[in-house]
Parts: C-alpha cells; sequence; structure tokens
C-alpha cells in the first residue's frame, strides 16, 4: 500500500472512512492511500525478474505526475507502455479526470489481466476512464492507434538493450506532434541507459527532469493476519536505493 501526499491527488476524489483511516495511521499524516496487487514471489522481485512487482520508478514517475503535471493533465489522453501491474496509470486516471482517457498496456497476458485487476479509483471500484490492453511492440493493436495521445509513459525499460530496437519503434507508434513522453528508470545498467539515451536523442527532443525530490516512497505496512495480536499498520518512508533517470521526450520539429 503506498501514499501519496501530493494535494492533487486528495481533492476531488473522495475515499472510504477505512482508506481515510489508514493514511493517517502512525504518525498522524495523511495522504492517498493506493493498494497495488502484485505478482511474483518476493525472490522473482527482488532479482527483477517479473513484470508483476511495483518498481521504484513507477513510484517516482507517479510522483512527478502527480506533483508536476497535474495541472496539464485534465482531459487529456495517456498510454502506459510496459506497465506491470499499472501504478503509473492508476495515478494517471486519477488525474485526467472524466474528461480523460488511460490505457495501460504490457505484452504478457497475465500482466494485461493483473493491470486490470489493479485500475481502480480512491474507492476500490473500477475506473471507467482507463483499460487495459496487451500491447507487443512492433504489433498495432487497434486500441492502441485509434487515438493520439498526449502523454506517453513508461517505466523501468532501460533494463535490456535486446528490447530497445523495440521501445523505439513502438515510441515512434504513439509519439506524435505535441506529445509528451516521460521515461523513468532507476539507475541499474549504466551502460544500457547511456545507449537508450542515444537513441532518444537521435530521433526525439530529450529533456533530463530533476527526480531527486521524487526519490523516497511512503508505504504502509499492514501486519499479515497471523502475526501477532495486537500488530498495527506501520506508516514508512523509504528512501529509493537506486538514483532515478527521469527524461522528458518531444517530436523533432519537422
Amino acid at each position: 500500500q503506498l501514499i501519496f501526499s501530493e494535494a492533487s491527488l486528495q481533492q476531488g476524489h473522495a475515499q472510504s472512512e477505512s482508506t481515510q483511516k489508514d493514511a493517517a495511521v502512525s504518525d498522524g499524516g495523511s495522504g492517498t492511500v493506493v493498494v497495488m496487487k502484485q505478482r511474483g514471489s518476493s525472490a522473482q522481485h527482488l532479482a527483477d525478474s517479473t513484470g508483476g512487482p511495483v518498481y521504484d520508478a513507477a513510484i517516482c514517475l507517479s510522483r512527478y505526475l502527480a506533483a508536476d503535471e497535474a495541472s496539464n493533465l485534465p482531459g487529456k489522453t495517456v498510454i502506459e507502455l510496459g506497465a506491470g501491474p499499472g501504478l503509473v496509470s492508476v495515478i494517471a486516471a486519477r488525474l485526467v479526470g472524466d474528461g480523460g482517457y488511460v490505457l495501460c498496456t504490457d505484452g504478457i497476458d497475465t500482466t494485461v489481466e493483473l493491470i486490470a485487476e489493479n485500475l481502480l479509483d480512491a474507492n476500490g471500484q473500477k475506473l471507467t476512464n482507463a483499460a487495459a490492453a496487451k500491447y507487443w511492440w512492433g504489433e498495432e493493436p487497434e486500441e492502441v492507434t485509434c487515438r493520439t495521445w498526449d502523454y506517453v509513459v513508461a517505466s523501468d525499460v532501460a533494463y535490456d538493450e535486446e528490447i530497445f530496437p523495440y521501445l523505439m519503434i513502438a515510441l515512434r507508434a504513439v509519439m506524435k506532434p505535441g506529445s509528451i513522453g516521460l521515461l523513468c528508470n532507476g539507475t541499474r545498467v549504466p551502460k544500457a541507459e547511456k545507449q537508450l539515451r542515444r537513441m532518444l536523442e537521435a530521433e526525439f527532443d530529450l529533456t533530463v527532469v530533476d527526480a531527486e525530490h521524487l526519490e523516497s516512497s511512503e508505504e504502509l505496512l499492514v501486519p499479515e493476519e497471523e502475526g501477532p495480536a495486537g500488530a498495527v499498520a506501520e506508516r514508512k518512508r523509504r528512501v529509493m536505493p537506486r538514483r532515478m533517470n527521469l527524461w522528458r521526450i518531444t517530436c523533432k520539429p519537422a
């Protein structure tokens, strides 16, 4: 359970009484609780060997949308590439409002199913302005090609050089003049990240965004049912172990 203290997520988004209580535990603070289902074992999560968990880059990018892009997002269309459980899309859907639309995509069928389970509003109801879809980079599904996307977002896609050509194909397909691309990655393989940046700069205008103020995560640690009697939820802020790279891209002038 993640706690977002950004005001953009608290205004106009009613939460249930129990959710509000969860957000205020331990230190008396407040915030918007976002509960995300994950897939895979703890060992897989630690090894970064599955698209099932919520990685820090997704949290960082979500916080950036809520803190720095919130005023620009109402009514906008957003597509997320390689979404994993879909945290960025959940936050984007709350920010674009009823007049906007978010498509949350991944190339793995089971991950798309997980996304669909996570596309919920602040009261745990299915989001009406967001959908999950399979997008295998290089293909052109109708859900992806039928709209013009104002924002293209992706997190943790810079870890494997073999996928970079396919990522570039996807970006060419969805980035149009006027689109804003936001890519966030935790520093993991510097050589690969430098290679991806070179590829992006060859085709897009790229700006490095200062993400230092976003490199922490506030989480609600809920005791397991079989845990000790009387245990209470604990609110904790965790500093991300990896430095975050956040890039903003736009199409080069014709």
